[in-house]
């Protein structure tokens, strides 16, 4: 269990450094208006394609820690969230977004998947944060609380400004919810692996 939580830790740190690293160095997305995905549009697609299946194979490890931890008595919809995230970020990933302008079926369901993903993400965030935070070392409670609602509000801030009129908005909240669900993540994998090296 603990190699688990190691390695779910390393790969979502390797993913925030990726996505970051994407929006320094691929100038033809803008971090505010444009979504996340159109780095997949360009010269950038396979980095960005590795970010995507990094940070998964990171939810899939956590997810494994999940389903088979006694000690931190979590909901049994956190789980059963984490599968849908795990493979609705697969198919994010293998159904193309549309270009810029364009609206074809590809791209509807892209956004549907898309949506599935991030609802995935804070459901189990949401229902997982107490019972991870409870017999956690002081700092970590706090990050995980913390971190909890700052993607509540960037998921709040991403539902908003997918009006038109606020459109242009759009791509900062939605980096920030991926980064404060990326960072929750490798925070719930540091507590597991506190659990583990307890138990």
């Amino acid at each position: 269990m603990l190699m688990l939580s190691i390695g779910s830790a390393v790969l979502y740190a390797v993913a925030i450094v990726m996505l970051a690293c994407l929006h320094g160095q691929d100038r033809g997305v803008h971090w505010a208006s444009d979504p996340v995905s159109n780095h997949a549009l360009g010269a950038w697609r396979g980095v960005f394609n590795m970010y995507g299946y990094i940070g998964t194979a990171g939810a899939l490890l956590l997810l494994a820690q999940f389903a088979s931890d006694r000690s931190t008595q979590l909901p049994a919809v956190v789980p059963i969230a984490m599968v849908v995230l795990v493979v609705s970020r697969v198919l994010v990933l293998w159904v193309p977004t549309d270009q810029p302008g364009e609206s074809t079926r590809s791209g509807k369901l892209h956004l549907v998947f898309a949506i599935a993903s991030f609802a995935a993400a804070y459901t189990a965030i949401a229902n997982a944060t107490a019972a991870l935070a409870h017999g956690a070392p002081a700092w970590l409670a706090a990050g995980l609380a913390s971190v909890r609602w700052l993607a509540m509000v960037s998921l709040t801030g991403v539902v908003v400004t997918m009006l038109p009129k606020l459109k242009r908005a759009f791509g900062a909240f939605e980096r920030a919810f991926l980064f404060s669900t990326m960072l929750w993540f490798l925070l719930a994998s540091v507590r597991m692996g506190i659990a583990a090296r307890i138990a």
